[in-house]
């Protein structure tokens, strides 16, 4: 593994979840709070004993994060789910937080959501990303209203006024 994360309370899903935003193949755990992304198996490393990752996760303790100098290993396999067109209003928000992600796309929408931790992306007027990990303030399927182009590439969809093109995690 190449690049290391330090995420508070991780778990296997949460550094999945990162390694993923950035782009990476594998994601690994080890000493019950460390992760790590890479996008190739390095240095000669073969499978161990299955006895060999038995430390707890730090986010889970029902979770097995690595062992002493023994990684558990995951090949990411990230996929966004379109839940369609959703309605939201601006006292309302059907996601709990706001993503500043500038030449924004649908793509760079979910990442900055995904690295964050949320499970649900969304893009409104263009330009604006949303992320939360759940669906709020009874936010309803709308069958119209997504028509604004992506500032970042005209060819995607990004919602539209008072109207959330909504992505999950699965």
């Amino acid at each position: 593994m190449s690049t290391a994360f330090n995420i508070a309370g991780v778990t296997p899903d949460k550094c999945l979840t990162t390694c993923a935003a950035q782009g990476f193949h594998y994601s690994g755990l080890e000493f019950g709070t460390q992760c790590f992304c890479g996008a190739a198996i390095q240095n000669g490393a073969a499978p161990v004993a299955p006895e060999s990752c038995n430390l707890a996760c730090a986010g889970d303790a029902a979770q097995v994060c690595g062992g002493s100098n023994a990684v558990s290993l995951y090949e990411v396999t990230p996929a966004w789910q379109s839940l369609g067109c959703y309605s939201d209003k601006g006292t309302a928000r059907t996601l709990s937080s706001s993503a500043g992600v500038p030449g924004n796309t649908v793509a760079k929408c979910q990442a900055a959501c995904a690295a964050a931790g949320f499970t649900y992306a969304g893009m409104e007027f263009g330009s604006q990303c949303f992320c939360g990990n759940a669906i709020q303030n009874n936010a309803a399927p709308l069958l119209v209203g997504c028509d604004k182009s992506c500032p970042g590439d005209a060819a995607q969809t990004c919602g539209g006024a008072n109207a959330l093109s909504l992505y999950v995690l699965k």
